[in-house]
């Protein structure tokens, strides 16, 4: 996925998104984060226009597994979220 593309403002496709999450390992890192991409681009959309482009990956989410945040933040950077929104949907806590 281009990370131009989402910098820029441009939405990437579910394809691209689902291209973008599937490199991540381990699964439970690539649940969290697909979980995060689904809630904040596609949670919106109605039931009969649903995309499942992220199903899969978003089924590797485990909550009792604890995936540390820093990771989860590191990945979204990759897929090209700013680096405060990353680290703000990751549930990492920095102290200034």
């Amino acid at each position: 996925m281009s990370k131009e593309k989402l910098i820029s403002g441009e939405r990437p496709s579910p394809i691209e998104w689902a291209f973008g999450v599937y490199n991540i390992k381990p699964e439970a890192l690539r649940g969290h984060v697909a979980c995060v991409v689904w809630w904040d681009f596609f949670a919106h959309r109605q039931v009969k226009k649903r995309w499942s482009h992220l199903d899969r990956f978003m089924a590797e989410y485990d909550e009792v597994n604890i995936v540390d945040p820093y990771l989860i933040e590191a990945e979204l950077i990759k897929l090209g979220y700013h680096k405060r929104a990353a680290r703000e949907r990751s549930g990492v806590i920095r102290k200034n």
